[in-house]
């Protein structure tokens, strides 16, 4: 008797947290993810490309409506990142927080002004893509 409850009472909390890892699996389903890629110039050094990451990463903590913000280097072996070196992945909760930040934001402004001329000012030097 007492191990059908113990049973019971382990499959219940077994329940109840699979429950909650589906909510925030969910949840993170949810979110708007805006990927952001760079290829520097020839001329763009390394403190430059790490001064890039810290302040894009700094983003964070300056713009309350990001929900998570990842960065990296790319890393595939396949040979097929053109140039694309430095990845980011911003997430909102959803369109309105994302638009904000791309269209009004006076720190992602100040970023990009940061960032531009690393890229030569040439807009095919980024990639962006949400979804």
């Amino acid at each position: 008797m007492n191990t059908t409850k113990n049973t019971i009472l382990t499959l219940g909390i077994l329940m109840g947290l699979f429950a909650g890892s589906i909510a925030q699996a969910e949840d993170k389903a949810a979110l708007l993810r805006h990927i952001v890629a760079f290829n520097f110039t020839a001329e763009t050094g390394v403190e430059q490309k790490q001064q890039v990451t810290k302040e894009f990463l700094k983003l964070k903590t300056l713009i309350p409506s990001i929900v998570s913000l990842e960065a990296g280097l790319n890393n595939s072996t396949e040979g097929l990142n053109h140039g694309f070196t430095h990845v980011f992945i911003v997430s909102f909760k959803n369109l309105e927080d994302r638009e904000n930040y791309v269209y009004r934001n006076p720190f992602h402004e100040k970023f990009k002004a940061l960032v531009g001329p690393l890229l030569g000012g040439d807009s095919s030097r980024v990639i962006v893509l949400d979804f």
